[in-house]
């Protein structure tokens, strides 16, 4: 019997804790790399001396925007994998009241302010500030990102400052809706509506790494001498 104990085939059992623990280290690695991209994102979006430097190299407005939709699915596939790790069921009522102030902060207050200041049909086209503001959640956050980035770049950042939303301020609102995205990955998991494979998440990751690194390459080489742009971009 005592060698039956010794060799207890139950033992090796314990080597599936090695793959657990890298998969954690690599969910923080990409939750790091997740942030570390938002960052530099609203970094070429917001910084008068970065942006229109960027943006003759084809970081523009509609470039930038698809940044942020690639930046939302890798975020909202990593939110939604942690979520369901954790257990969470409980974020409908969380979702709604978020969705309602953004909503507010945007259609109610930023659409009317910024309408006001600017009457012309090219600023209101430019702006986002043309036709309803979409009843969809992912719809209406590209349209407010799109709307926030474009009102700090230099034709209107004088203007929208002088009214309350000077580049920190459409920064801070930018970063809201980031993590409304978050708060509707976690809903969707809840429900049992978004279930994602550890395969669509990687590829999220690896289409935001691609759009990144190719930006990030740009950057050093337009901001090539000039250690202080390089400095805000952390490269």
């Amino acid at each position: 019997m005592a060698d039956n104990i010794t060799s207890d085939p139950a033992s090796p059992k314990a080597a599936p804790t090695a793959p657990k623990v890298k998969r954690s280290i690599q969910n923080q690695a990409i939750q790091n790399y997740i942030g570390d991209a938002e960052t530099f994102l609203i970094t070429v979006a917001n910084d008068a001396e970065i942006n229109p430097v960027m943006d003759t190299h084809g970081y523009d407005a509609p470039e930038l925007a698809s940044g942020n939709i690639l930046l939302g699915t890798a975020a909202t596939a990593f939110g939604v994998r942690l979520t369901g790790i954790a257990g969470k069921t409980s974020m409908h009522e969380e979702l709604k009241t978020s969705d309602e102030l953004a909503r507010e902060d945007y259609a109610a207050a930023f659409r009317t302010i910024a309408r006001a200041a600017f009457p012309a049909q090219a600023d209101r086209v430019a702006l986002g500030l043309t036709g309803n503001v979409p009843h969809d959640l992912q719809k209406f956050v590209t349209l407010a990102h799109s709307s926030y980035t474009n009102a700090a770049k230099a034709t209107w950042t004088k203007k929208m400052a002088k009214r309350n939303y000077a580049p920190a301020r459409l920064t801070t609102l930018n970063t809201a809706l980031d993590s409304l995205s978050g708060t509707e990955s976690g809903k969707a998991i809840a429900a049992g509506a978004a279930e994602q494979s550890t395969a669509a998440r990687d590829a999220a990751h690896a289409a935001l790494k691609d759009f990144i690194k190719e930006a990030q390459g740009v950057a050093r080489g337009a901001f090539r001498g000039n250690s202080g742009a390089l400095t805000k971009l952390k490269l």
